[in-house]
């Protein structure tokens, strides 16, 4: 386009002062593109054609505002580069600290190593957790159902079979877990003919209180499944201290207290042996799904220094930067928190630098009618910031009582935001109204265009003509 234009111009005969200055800065940026057209030689040609004196002071005009251009795009391509640093230092920091979190969850989601202690202690609070459990008619019905549905789909014999058969061929519409179900799974259930089957497959979601916060709605079990349910119930009033199963209130069918552990324990039903003899652990406000590895001989892991064990509890090490960079320490950190901090500056001032130059550039090219000066523009560092700020909103922080002097995860999280987080939008850091309204009132009253350019500069970049 550059090239275009400064064709038109040197098809005319007699060029004012305004376009032979128009001329120069139009070469300007055909050689930052790389696609010279004039030689030295041929554009002081122009120049020395110019005679009448307000040609000659206008092209002066544009000869300073193209001289200071070159300046102005050297410190514009170094504002950049350093926003660029400045984002970079923050992105190094907030990677760094991400690291370190993952590494700790990774940690945190392997069997936990335990002291012989405190193992013991866990697993005795698990189990007296664990005794005083107590279940419902409900729950017996459930387990039976999942565990003889998983059966019947694979073909195995079950005494079910022939009631799984009939809930199979009859259609769950018009009944009220059928619509809870279609709620439910409202993005599965495309097909509104579904079967019956499907609710005992989905007996939690669609039958219990618990999760439909509907009063009694166990009852609907019973009423949509009178043969299946007395079929569960007739089984297991066979079994000792649960005789009363038989011929079971209304009442009583809702209660979710009449089986104790005791009960389930010694007949073997509800999981409830399972749960007890090989119980999920807790420790340090941790749930153990991982399992655990126990120290032994905590005597030798002492002597030797293997494991950093305090007052019983063994503690993990995750040594170097890795520990340095976690959360807890961040924060504590004096170092980091004053290398954040600086970062954060650097990077408004700079992203408030590149603004600003826009606008300059902007305006330069407005007043000298050379909008392919545009060319010269940088990216205005709204993609890196928004980068910047997902990085420090994706940091995931876990704590699971690996290490001594844990803080709250959610809080943490909160505190590192809060540190690392730019608190500006680019929209914040353009030229304000008042500034434009300052510019405007600049150019107005320039005696010429090279006067209102060096103003403008001087007010939004603090630098002098």
């Amino acid at each position: 386009m550059a090239t275009n234009t400064l064709s038109k111009l040197l098809k005319k005969k007699k060029l004012t002062g305004k376009e032979v200055g128009k001329i120069i800065l139009l070469e300007m940026v055909n050689e930052h593109l790389g696609k010279p057209t004039l030689a030295p030689q041929e554009r002081d040609a122009y120049v020395d054609a110019l005679v009448e004196n307000t040609d000659i002071r206008t092209y002066n005009d544009y000869l300073s505002i193209y001289r200071y251009l070159g300046a102005l795009t050297i410190d514009y391509e170094s504002t950049s580069r350093a926003y660029a640093v400045s984002a970079l230092e923050l992105a190094r920091i907030i990677d760094s600290i991400k690291s370190a979190e993952q590494a700790y969850f990774s940690l945190a989601v392997q069997p936990r190593i335990l002291t012989k202690k405190d193992y013991e202690a866990s697993l005795q609070k698990a189990r007296d957790c664990i005794k005083r459990y107590a279940w419902g008619v409900i729950d017996i019905i459930q387990n039976e159902i999942e565990e003889h549905l998983r059966l019947y789909e694979n073909g195995a014999e079950t005494p079910y079979k022939n009631l799984f058969d009939d809930a199979k061929e009859n259609l769950a519409k018009g009944l009220p877990a059928g619509e809870r179900y279609f709620f439910v799974y409202s993005e599965e259930a495309q097909d509104k003919n579904i079967s019956k089957l499907n609710l005992l497959a989905n007996l939690f979601d669609v039958y219990t209180e618990a999760e439909t916060e509907i009063e009694g709605v166990e009852l609907e079990f019973k009423k949509d499944f009178p043969e299946l349910t007395q079929a569960i119930l007739d089984k297991y009033s066979q079994l000792k201290g649960l005789e009363f199963l038989k011929n079971i209130s209304d009442e009583d069918f809702l209660k979710d207290d009449l089986i104790t552990f005791a009960i389930a324990y010694d007949l073997n039903i509800l999981k409830a042996r399972e749960r007890y003899d090989k119980p999920i652990l807790e420790h340090c406000g941790s749930t153990l799904t991982s399992g655990v590895a126990i120290i032994d001989n905590e005597a030798w892991a002492l002597k030797e220094q293997h494991a950093n064990i305090i007052n019983g509890t063994y503690y993990y090490r995750l040594g170097g930067m890795t520990e340095y960079y976690l959360a807890e320490n961040t924060l504590k950190s004096t170092e980091q928190i004053n290398q954040i901090k600086r970062a954060l500056v650097d990077l408004k001032a700079n992203a408030q630098y590149l603004q600003h130059f826009e606008y300059i550039l902007e305006k330069i090219a407005e007043l000298t009618e050379v909008r392919e000066l545009l060319v010269f523009k940088k990216d205005n560092g709204s993609e890196v910031l928004e980068h910047i700020k997902n990085m420090v909103d994706e940091i995931f922080i876990c704590r699971a009582g690996l290490m001594q002097n844990e803080e709250n995860p959610a809080e943490l999280k909160a505190s590192l935001v809060n540190l690392l987080k730019p608190d500006f939008t680019i929209d914040d850091v353009k030229p304000t109204q008042k500034d434009i309204e300052q510019v405007n009132n600049l150019i107005a009253q320039s005696p010429s265009i090279e006067k209102a350019v060096m103003a403008i500069s001087n007010l939004l970049l603090g630098v002098s003509a």
